[in-house]
């Protein structure tokens, strides 16, 4: 199997990305915010010696839920950004895969995931693990009911953030009133700091 061509500007040692793609986040405080909450026990990932790559951002790949789909390429665990018009910065972390398994809408278990709205983490409750994310080929990346994302991300006015009687707890059940147009999703693969190929992630 080929090795992807990781160059200079998507390989960054210090946690860190650039691109013309993303939207105007800056990555270094969002990592700041969430960087304590990532774990994942299959790929022996923690906080400190992890590395990112962007491998899907709409601006470039396209807006729809099959583009989201096809970069993917069951990636995993992956980093999800979201901005939209008033520069809402949101999204979450999983360590499953986005692949839908079949043409239905689907929950997947991921006791490590977990979201974030602005400058807040929202992690899960054990008894609503089992809706961590929500998969199929009509949705992007959604995380249980509380960020809930549809084919054509940049148009469609049913995306919405609910963190009100959510599947993700914490300390601030508000709701958080977004522009659910124009949304410009980004995600990150994630991988072990010594594993040189993104393929360490792919499903087995």
């Amino acid at each position: 199997i080929p090795r992807p061509k990781i160059s200079k500007r998507q390989y960054n040692s210090n946690m860190t990305y650039s691109s013309p793609y993303q939207s105007h986040f800056n990555i270094e405080s969002i990592l700041d915010i969430i960087k304590d909450y990532i774990k994942c026990e299959k790929f022996n990932i923690n906080s400190t010696n992890f590395k990112l790559n962007l491998v899907y951002a709409s601006r470039r790949d396209g807006d729809k839920a099959f583009d989201f789909h096809n970069k993917l390429k069951n990636y995993r665990p992956t980093l999800v950004i979201i901005q939209d018009e008033k520069n809402n910065i949101f999204g979450g972390y999983t360590t499953k895969s986005w692949e839908p398994e079949n043409e239905f809408e689907t929950y997947v278990k991921d006791k490590e995931a977990f979201i974030f709205v602005n400058n807040k983490v929202h992690t899960i409750g054990e008894e609503k693990m089992q809706r961590a994310i929500n998969i199929g080929p009509t949705k992007g990346p959604s995380f249980g009911q509380d960020i809930v994302i549809n084919d054509e991300f940049c148009t469609n006015n049913t995306n919405y953030i609910k963190l009100q009687f959510s599947t993700y707890i914490g300390d601030d059940f508000s709701i958080l009133e977004i522009n659910n147009k124009n949304l410009t999703p980004c995600i990150y693969a994630m991988w072990h700091a010594d594993q040189f190929s993104l393929y360490g992630l792919k499903n087995e």
